[in-house]
């Protein structure tokens, strides 16, 4: 069954996910453009904001703060993509060769799946856990996918895309060391996502590049 907006609507309480009440561990972050009104942004040149996901299998929510300065991991791909989505398959199912062949390298994956393929959120209000659980586990099966995969209820990345709209996915390279986007790209491009993730593996230059970024003392 699926709830409504209604607010008079009682909604099962085992029918969404809600972040934990407990009082969150703050992870470190960089500050962005401590001179900007927006520190953060999603284009390039950017710190990408953090986030916070939910992984179905661990039942637990994750923070992008958890890449920032990891000690294995130097770049991810972040995609924002949704069930109805074409050319969202095309890029999940080209990630697997990539990821397995850069994995070593300290190469990873942060795919997220904001939406289903009837345009409504993944353990979001108004799609039970069940038919939430069995689209992402039908996503990974079909596209083989061995990389981490989040689904996205908060849907905190609107507040952080144009208002002018995006396509999809809406897919970024990111070095871990600052959570700079070096790389954006909408739509899926195989040639692009492998070549720009290399790039950003070798430790390519942040402070005069990167907006907002000041090199820790």
């Amino acid at each position: 069954d699926t709830t409504t907006g209604d607010p008079d609507v009682t909604v099962d309480p085992d029918v969404t996910v809600e972040p934990e009440t407990t009082t969150p561990v703050v992870l470190p972050y960089p500050p962005g453009d401590v001179a900007s009104a927006k520190p953060y942004g999603m284009v390039k040149w950017d710190i990408m904001p953090n986030m916070t996901f939910y992984d179905p299998w661990a039942d637990e929510w994750v923070e992008l703060a958890s890449l920032y300065q990891h000690p294995t991991i130097k770049a991810f791909a972040f995609s924002h993509s949704a069930g109805w989505c074409p050319p969202c398959k095309a890029e999940a199912e080209a990630l697997v060769p990539i990821f397995d062949d850069l994995e070593a390298k300290g190469m990873s994956v942060f795919y997220t799946l904001g939406q289903d393929v009837q345009g409504l959120v993944p353990f979001g209000p108004d799609v039970t856990k069940e038919a939430s659980m069995a689209f992402m586990e039908g996503w990974k099966a079909e596209m083989s996918v061995d990389y981490p995969l989040y689904a996205d209820p908060l849907q905190e990345i609107w507040q952080h895309l144009p208002p002018e709209g995006h396509g999809w996915p809406l897919t970024m390279v990111v070095t871990t060391k600052d959570m700079c986007i070096r790389y954006v790209d909408e739509g899926f491009s195989d040639a692009f996502i492998k070549n720009k993730i290399s790039i950003a593996l070798n430790d390519p230059p942040s402070e005069g590049i990167c907006r907002g970024y000041v090199a820790p003392e």
